[in-house]
């Protein structure tokens, strides 16, 4: 019979009780090649059953940073973040964090800072266009009426 639980977490979770109620002998190892975790994933969840029960293994932990927690710096900083960009002395999401970390003391990553920098200071990412080392910069594009004749 077919567990309908619909967090998939929770469903395997109760899948690992019905394997070692079935094979009370079976290795964690065996448990997690069948149910698609690591052995010590499979320990974990075991030990806890074990000192708790049920309750305890069906408990999910909310993990990431809470919603509305508030900014890691205040909002100046982000214009001060600007009037260097625009005075050329912060050219990459690197030498943006580099500044931040300088100023406030708060590290972010590059995945945060890109966003704060797209969505904050409305900038984008500046890539000029591959050329090839070989092209003579004295010739120009060809027009229309040359290739056809």
């Amino acid at each position: 019979m077919p567990i309908k639980v619909k967090n998939r977490i929770r469903r395997t979770r109760l899948q690992m009780l019905l394997f070692f109620k079935e094979k009370p002998k079976a290795s964690y190892e065996n448990a997690g090649k069948i149910l698609g975790y690591s052995k010590y994933q499979i320990a974990r969840w075991w030990k806890s059953y074990e000192e708790v029960g049920i309750a305890k293994l069906m408990e999910l932990k909310k993990i990431g940073r809470k919603k509305g927690c508030g900014q890691k710096v205040p909002e100046k900083a982000f214009e001060r973040l600007r009037e260097e960009m625009l005075r050329g002395r912060i050219r990459t999401i690197k030498d943006a964090i580099e500044f931040i970390v300088r100023e406030y003391g708060v590290r972010y990553s590059k995945t945060r800072m890109h966003a704060i920098m797209r969505e904050k200071l409305k900038a984008k990412k500046k890539i000029g266009r591959p050329y090839s080392v070989r092209k003579d910069p004295k010739k120009e594009f060809k027009k229309s009426s040359d290739i056809e004749g």
